[in-house]
C-alpha cells in the first residue's frame, strides 16, 4: 500500500469534510483500502467527530495509478473518477423521488478523489444470483431491471444536464473513438486467426451498431454502462446503484439487455432463464416508455434489444476471443469461452427472430461453428445462476 497517498487522503478528506459541513470532522478507516494495482484507493471511513446533520460514514474513493501507467478500457483512472464524480452529482440533482445512487458529498478536482455518502448494511444482487432462492432472485432481478428502466426514463433528453455538470467539473466526457478501432481491429485480427471470412455487410453493420450506441436519437438516456450484480445494491428502502465510471448518454439498451447478454462486463455472469430474461424485459420496457415514447413500438423496441446485444457481442469478442482461441481462462464465475458461446448464440437467436442485422448473425452461427469444433464441449456449457440450478 502507498502510505503516503494513504496518509494524505485521509488528511483531504477530513479537510473537505470539515468545510462542508462547517465543523470539524475526524475520521476513522474501519474497513482496510483496496490493494496496491487497483486503480483507485478506496477507504471506508466513521465520523469520529462530527455536526449533526452530517452522515455517520463515508466512502472515499482517489485515483491512485499514475497518467502514465496503465489504463483501463483505454481511459485514464482519473477521467473515469471524475466521470463517476459528474454522473453522482447530476443524478442527485435530479427531480425525482427515486434515489438511484449514492448521495454525492465533496470531492477535490486536482487530487482526484470523491466523498459519497456510504449505504449501510446492504447487500448486492450478486448475493441472491449466488443463493439458493430462485423467487428471491427472480424479484431482485425485475426490481433491478425496473429500476434501470426508471433512470433511463428519467434521464431521457436531460444530457445537457449531464454536459452542464462535466463542464464545471473540467471534463468532456470520455473519448470512445480511439477504444472503439482497437475493439474492432482485435475483432478482425481473431477473425483472421480462426481463417474465417465474414459476410458482405458485416463491417458495415459493427459500424452502424457502434454509431447507434452512441448516437441512438430516441433511445438515447443517462446508462450506467457496467450494471453489474456487485454494483447492484439491494437496500431495505430499494435498489442503487454504484461506480459510475463508464456512465454517460448512450443508447438506453446498453443496460437495458445486461440479464439477455449474461452481464457481459462482469465476473459474476451466469444464465438467467429465457422466461426470465423476457419478464426483466417486460419490466424495464414498461418503465423506459414513460420517458421514451418510441419503446411502445415493438419494431423499434425490438430492433433497440438486437442492436445492444450486437454491440456486447462485439465488445466481448473484441476484449476476449484472442485471447483465448487456444487456451481458455476462468473469469469468476464462468469460463471466458463460455461467457463467449453463450453471447453469440443469444445475439443469433435475437437477429433472427427480428430479422434485423443479418450479416452480423450469419458471421455469429459461422463463429460459433468453427468455434464449436475447435473447443471441448464444455466451453457450451454456461451454466445458469446457482438460484436457478
Amino acid at each position: 500500500m502507498n502510505g503516503a497517498l494513504y496518509t494524505s487522503t485521509l488528511a483531504l478528506t477530513e479537510q473537505l469534510l470539515s468545510e462542508t459541513y462547517d465543523a470539524d470532522v475526524r475520521l476513522n478507516v474501519t474497513e482496510a483500502p483496496r490493494p496496491d494495482g487497483e486503480r483507485h484507493l478506496v477507504l471506508r471511513c466513521e465520523l469520529t467527530q462530527k455536526p449533526d446533520d452530517a452522515p455517520d460514514a463515508v466512502i472515499v474513493k482517489r485515483a491512485q495509478q499514475q497518467e502514465s501507467g496503465p489504463q483501463v478500457d483505454g481511459f485514464r483512472p482519473s477521467d473515469m473518477l471524475l466521470n463517476e464524480w459528474a454522473s453522482l452529482e447530476f443524478l442527485g440533482a435530479l427531480d425525482t423521488e427515486t434515489a438511484f445512487a449514492p448521495k454525492f458529498i465533496c470531492g477535490d478536482i486536482d487530487a482526484t478523489l470523491i466523498v459519497t455518502e456510504e449505504i449501510p448494511n446492504v447487500g448486492s444482487l450478486a448475493d441472491p444470483l449466488l443463493g439458493d432462492n430462485s423467487d428471491n432472485a427472480e424479484e431482485a432481478l425485475i426490481s433491478f431491471a425496473r429500476l434501470l428502466g426508471d433512470m433511463h426514463a428519467t434521464t431521457a433528453g436531460k444530457s445537457q444536464g449531464f454536459d452542464q455538470v462535466r463542464s464545471t467539473i473540467g471534463i468532456n466526457g470520455l473519448e470512445f473513438g480511439e477504444y472503439r478501432r482497437l475493439i474492432v481491429a482485435n475483432l478482425n485480427s481473431a477473425l483472421d486467426q480462426l481463417e474465417l471470412s465474414p459476410s458482405q455487410g458485416f463491417h458495415s453493420e459493427i459500424e452502424q451498431v457502434l454509431d447507434s450506441m452512441t448516437s441512438p436519437g430516441p433511445f438515447q438516456s443517462f446508462v450506467h454502462g457496467d450494471p453489474c450484480p456487485d454494483n447492484v445494491l439491494m437496500t431495505g428502502s430499494g435498489i442503487r446503484l454504484i461506480d459510475f465510471e463508464n456512465a454517460g448518454f448512450r443508447h438506453s439498451l446498453v443496460d437495458g439487455v445486461y440479464g439477455r447478454m449474461m452481464f457481459p462486463s462482469c465476473w459474476c455472469a451466469n444464465r438467467i432463464p429465457d422466461s426470465l430474461v423476457s419478464y426483466m424485459e417486460i419490466a424495464y420496457r414498461a418503465e423506459l416508455v414513460k420517458g421514451c415514447p418510441d419503446a411502445t413500438d415493438d419494431l423499434s423496441f425490438h430492433r433497440a434489444i438486437v442492436e445492444a446485444s450486437a454491440f456486447w457481442v462485439i465488445m466481448n469478442l473484441g476484449w476476449h476471443l484472442e485471447g483465448v482461441i487456444a487456451n481458455d481462462s476462468e473469469w469468476g464465475a464462468a469460463t471466458v469461452r463460455q461467457r463467449i458461446m453463450a453471447r453469440l448464440a443469444a445475439f443469433a437467436n435475437m437477429s433472427e427472430q427480428h430479422e434485423h442485422l443479418p450479416a452480423l448473425a450469419v458471421c455469429a452461427r459461422s463463429l460459433l461453428h468453427r468455434l464449436d469444433a475447435r473447443w471441448p464441449a464444455e466451453s457450451r456449457e454456461f451454466p445458469l445462476y446457482p438460484a436457478f440450478r
